[in-house]
């Protein structure tokens, strides 16, 4: 019976140490909390902050305030995830089970990053290199992506090579920094040599245009537009004939991809009358008026009429043509 009692005692004994070993063990790991922080934290950007004791085990439930403002408790990993707020220096407390840590930290702007090409002249279906910079830092780890596509990780050096995609812009952006950088590709385009007759164009006349491209070839294809009214394209020769069918101010405008856009104004008489005043002129008689008595060896003078007017005339007397002669002879 003593011998039970002792065992019992001896074994109370030692689970009583063991519960108060636990308690001091806990007590221990508690007295201190640490903040870890990522390594460049952004302003106004998220950031994530972990919170473990002196021997590292992560701490739920710790009360985290950014500049002496609640912003939320660790989850069961420790961590906790915010936006920081639009200032230089952040201070950032940590409260558990009454024991408390205090860190400032110093953010950057998203200004300060920089992604710099390593190529000029940087071209679709071309291999680059681009680096990402903090400042005069290079920047590893960090994901890059190339028009939307994941690419992958910054080495050590801050270096990632990828294929430049065929597209009209290339767009490099590090996502977690709000970095990005865009390139437009711009196509050296061609320019018209083109010749056509614009001067004195009446209503329903056609004219003939030529084009030629910079190395003074015939040019097909190219599209034409009258005040945006589809006109014939250019045949094999660089040729097509233009209906200039009203009268007016109108826009001519020459189209070709790769080619710079030309546009021209050009000025549409109305249709003269001036063929039908000519035929009428023709159909009028004239009238021819001796002034004096014919004599031989003395000079006559003749007078010539239309429509009552003296006008000159072409003169023949004896089949010999005396030419443009004034009204008077």
């Amino acid at each position: 019976m003593k011998k039970k009692k002792i065992l019992i005692i001896t074994a109370s004994i030692i689970i009583s140490l063991f519960l108060i070993a636990l308690f001091l063990g806990l007590s221990d790991s508690t007295e201190t909390i640490n903040i870890n922080t990522e390594e460049d934290i952004v302003s106004g950007e998220e950031t994530t902050l972990e919170v473990t004791d002196s021997t590292g085990a992560v701490l739920e439930s710790a009360e985290i305030y950014s500049n002496e403002e609640l912003i939320g408790e660790t989850d069961s990993q420790g961590q906790i995830t915010f936006e920081t707020p639009p200032e230089e220096n952040i201070e950032i407390r940590g409260t558990y089970n009454g024991i408390e840590q205090t860190i400032t930290i110093e953010t950057v702007s998203s200004e300060d990053y920089n992604i710099e090409i390593k190529q000029d002249d940087v071209q679709p279906g071309e291999t680059i290199q681009i680096a990402l910079f903090l400042g005069e830092d290079r920047i590893s780890g960090e994901q890059i992506t190339v028009n939307n596509d994941e690419i992958g990780e910054t080495d050590i050096l801050g270096r990632i090579e990828f294929e430049v995609p065929d597209e009209d812009t290339l767009s490099i952006i590090a996502p977690n920094i709000n970095t990005e950088k865009e390139v437009e590709f711009t196509e050296e385009k061609g320019e018209f040599d083109y010749s056509i007759d614009l001067e004195d164009i009446e209503e329903n006349e056609i004219r003939i245009l030529t084009v030629l491209d910079d190395e003074n070839s015939a040019l097909e294809n190219v599209e034409v537009y009258l005040d945006d009214e589809q006109m014939e394209e250019t045949n094999s020769s660089g040729q097509t004939e233009l209906n200039f069918s009203e009268a007016g101010q109108k826009n001519l405008e020459l189209r070709k991809d790769s080619f710079e856009t030309v546009q021209e104004t050009v000025n549409i008489l109305e249709a003269s009358d001036q063929e039908e005043v000519e035929e009428d002129d023709e159909a009028e008689d004239l009238e021819i008026n001796l002034l004096n008595t014919p004599r031989e060896g003395e000079e006559t003078q003749i007078e010539f009429l239309s429509n009552s007017e003296r006008v000159n005339a072409d003169i023949t007397i004896d089949n010999i043509n005396h030419g443009s002669k004034r009204p008077f002879l």
